[in-house]
């Protein structure tokens, strides 16, 4: 997937990729047959989605099997995610829930990426990302 000009993406051992448009070579590529599997173990249908729309995070995304499971699973990468845009595009992270979450039947997920005004993004803020412990918050 693509990210657009002006956005940082949070990966958050996570997979960030949801909705893929097939007919979008331009921004989304991937294997041949990429839904294939999905649909041979029940985990996606065609009739699931828009035409030409493949979700990948539903379909292969973990689908945690208890409630206090998926409980963990909604923090452990949302909260990467929403801390990682926080800091690095801090107007656009304020924007968002820290409590949401991110799960693969989410139906209102955190983005894949958040405007960043070209240019703001330094080396630092990488560095200090990665050196994050949720301090201040």
């Amino acid at each position: 997937m693509r990210i657009p000009a002006g956005h940082v993406a949070a990966i958050a051992n996570s997979l960030t990729v949801r909705e893929m448009r097939l007919n979008d070579p331009d921004n989304f590529r991937f294997s041949p047959g990429v839904t294939e599997l999905a649909e041979e173990m029940g985990w996606w249908s065609p009739k699931d989605s828009e035409p030409q729309t493949f979700n990948f995070l539903g379909a292969y995304g973990y689908q945690a099997p208890t409630e206090s499971e998926k409980n963990l699973l909604k923090y452990y990468s949302g909260r990467r995610m929403w801390r990682i845009f926080s800091l690095l595009s801090p107007e656009e992270g304020a924007k968002l829930d820290p409590n949401k979450g991110y799960l693969p039947d989410q139906t209102d997920p955190y983005p894949a990426s958040v405007a960043a005004p070209v240019g703001s993004v330094t080396r630092r803020m990488v560095m200090n990302v990665l050196r994050d412990h949720y301090e201040g918050t």
